[in-house]
Parts: C-alpha cells; structure tokens; sequence
C-alpha cells in the first residue's frame, strides 16, 4: 500500500488538530446513538403496550414465532420486550448503556491517549452492521437451535434486545484485545527480537484473548434450559468479534478486490445462519 492510501485510511496519517476533531465529531455521534436507542425502543414498547400497533401485526411481525417465523419478525423480534414484563426491558436498556459507555471510554478516551487508532468509518460501519444485518442472524441462530433440540418444545417464541447487547459485549472484548495486540507489538518492536522475548510477550496476551472470549461464553451458558434465549446471545457476542476485524480490514487495503471479498464475507456470515433457518 502507498502513502496515500494510508493516509485515506488511517487516521494516525492526519494532523493531531484533525484527529482531535474527528474524535470529538465521532464521540458525539456515539452518545448521541447511546441516547436514542433506548428512546427508540421505549418508544416501540409504548406503541405496543397502548395498542397503537394492533395485536394481530405485533403477533405477526414483532414476536419471532419458532413455529411460522418470517423475514420480517427476523428483524423486528429484536427490538421489542415483554409487554408483561418490565424489567425485561430496562435490564437489557441498562446492560447496553453501561456496554456503551464503556466502549466509549477506551475507543474515543484511552485508544488516542495510546496513540492508537482505527481505520476511519470503522465504528459507524461496524454499528450499522451491528443494527441492521445482525440481527436477521441472531433470529435465525434461534431458529435453527430451536429446530434442532435446542430449545424445549414448550419454548415457541423469542423477542427482546439482548442479543443486540451481547453483539456490543463481543465488540468491546475485540477492542480490548486489538488494544493490548498493539501495545505487545510496540514494545517488540523497541525491544529484543528473539522468539523467546516473543514467546514472553504473546503468550500471556493469547491467555488474556482466551479469558475474554471463554468467561462470557460460561456466562451465558449458565441460561440453557431457562426462560432466557442463550443461543441468540451467543450468536450476538460471537459476531461482536467476527464482524470487527473483516470490516477494520475492508476499509485498511485500498484494493477494490480486497473490498468486495470483505464485504461478501460480511454478506455470508450474517446471510448464511438465516437462509439455513428457512431451510431447516
């Protein structure tokens, strides 16, 4: 890659001013998106529980139905709660408030203070992905473990956001991993080369990576056989690391073919759990 395409892509290329500036820019897109979501989605229940949307299209279209799913209810079931439930809603408001301001934090707050960064655009790219593909995915994880024995028979539907928050618990565990990456690779660099001071230094950070994927997979282990959908939080923190990286790359390499096969493999990840689902 030449000059210039790194400083199209990077944005430790600009001027400090500049960083400084799309920094703040950015962090004020990302609160901003932290505000509105749980706006939006209290705003959705509302309209559910007074009967603005009527019984019939919320059953339809806004509960994943094991038994007659559909493409839009794929979709929808993600963003709505249990009418009967309250604190359905406001756990899952709460984990993705506190999830977000911790991202918030080491991306726009610790990442610059370490001189680290992201090729541009990754965060916007990456939440749109998150908010508007993933979730097709995650229901239709659901639906394929339920078809299979993964759910109890009497379990005939699923709706909530919790699967969307574990998307954003896999997308910090991937930060804090990119974060030590680079820091490991800096100090190689200014230190010894030999395999053994390499040994030293990556071993422990492979431990660490182990930790942060191993420890929240447990967590939601312990839901199998409960009332809790564990199969679509899986499938939301596993595409909170899978997504990350492919997209980081795409935007990194100036080579159109590079781009396209990026964005096919984004397009297979989260395409190919749902045609199976309608298979099955």
């Amino acid at each position: 890659m030449d000059n210039k395409q790194e400083d199209q892509n990077f944005d430790d290329e600009r001027s400090a001013g500049d960083i400084r500036k799309i920094n703040l820019i950015h962090g004020i897109l990302f609160l901003l998106m932290v505000i509105c979501v749980p706006a939006i989605l209290y705003l959705l229940q509302s309209f559910v529980i007074n009967g603005s949307i009527p019984d019939e299209i919320v059953i339809k279209y806004f509960i994943l139905d094991y038994d007659d799913p559909n493409f839009v209810s794929y979709f929808l079931s993600n963003y709505i709660h249990n009418p009967l439930n309250p604190g359905h809603i406001e756990d899952n408001l709460r984990t993705f408030i506190l999830i977000s301001v911790v991202i918030y934090g080491e991306f726009f707050l610790v990442f610059p203070a370490l001189d680290l960064h992201m090729p541009k655009k990754t965060v916007p790219i990456i939440y749109f992905i998150f908010f508007f593909l993933v979730p097709f995915s995650v229901s239709g994880i659901s639906v394929i473990f339920r078809n299979t024995g993964g759910f109890a028979d009497e379990v005939k539907y699923s709706l909530g956001f919790s699967g969307i928050v574990w998307e954003f618990m896999g997308f910090l565990m991937f930060l804090s991993s990119f974060m030590f990456a680079r820091l490991i690779t800096r100090k190689i660099c200014r230190t010894s080369h030999s395999e053994k001071s390499v040994n030293m230094e990556y071993f422990p950070f492979l431990f660490f990576v182990a930790f942060l994927i191993f420890i929240p997979v447990y967590i939601i282990i312990f839901d199998i056989n409960s009332n809790v959908n564990p199969f679509a939080h899986l499938a939301g923190f596993s595409y909170g690391w899978l997504i990350p990286p492919v997209v980081a790359s795409m935007l990194i390499y100036g080579d159109i073919r590079h781009k396209v096969s990026n964005i096919i493999l984004i397009l297979l990840l989260t395409g190919i759990p749902v045609l199976t689902s309608f298979a099955i």
